[in-house]
């Protein structure tokens, strides 16, 4: 194969996985706008959680809140809560899972984006924010909580489609705190 016929294969993945999740995006997204809208408007904290390369897509969705997709309006308040070098994965969960332990309150609200995370991973982090009594919504795996798991995409699309979710939360969070 070569570079064309990879990168086209990509991208017909990436079209017939992104034609397939939009219902459950938007499903989502008006799920966790709401709560994430919500706990800003209250003067709750707002987590972006991830680990490993998850970490990179918890602070973009974290630029994302706060500055804005290009329109005009204040920055929000959102706390990134990564963990970008740990090694394996669980350790970096873990690690994550103290730090909700510590800082996380009731009606706190969480957005964890997951597509590398291990069944553990979830465990872990899933404990601790019950525990902490924070609501949660997961992206990119599954999880007791309100999740996205795109199970049916490689890991290079599921990593896209979230990318992609993070892009939709943002306009519809932004919708509902300004377009009233």
């Amino acid at each position: 194969m070569n570079s064309f016929d990879i990168t086209a294969e990509f991208f017909h993945q990436q079209i017939e996985h992104i034609s397939l999740a939009a219902d459950a995006v938007a499903g989502m997204a008006e799920a966790a706008a709401p709560a994430v809208a919500g706990a800003m408007m209250a003067e709750r904290k707002v987590y972006s959680i991830g680990s490993s390369i998850d970490a990179n897509l918890a602070n973009t969705f974290c630029h994302l809140i706060r500055d804005g997709l290009g329109s005009e309006r204040p920055n929000l308040p959102i706390i990134p809560l990564t963990s970008s070098a740990a090694e394996p994965i669980d350790a970096g969960a873990q690690w994550l899972a103290r730090e909700i332990r510590t800082l996380g309150h009731p009606g706190d609200v969480a957005v964890v984006w997951g597509s590398q995370l291990t069944p553990a991973g979830v465990d872990s982090l899933h404990s601790a924010l019950a525990q902490r009594e924070m609501a949660s919504f997961w992206i990119g795996t599954s999880s007791p909580n309100p999740s996205l798991p795109f199970p049916e995409a490689n890991a290079a699309v599921r990593l896209a489609l979230c990318s992609m979710t993070a892009i939709a939360m943002t306009r519809i969070i932004e919708s509902v705190l300004f377009d009233h």
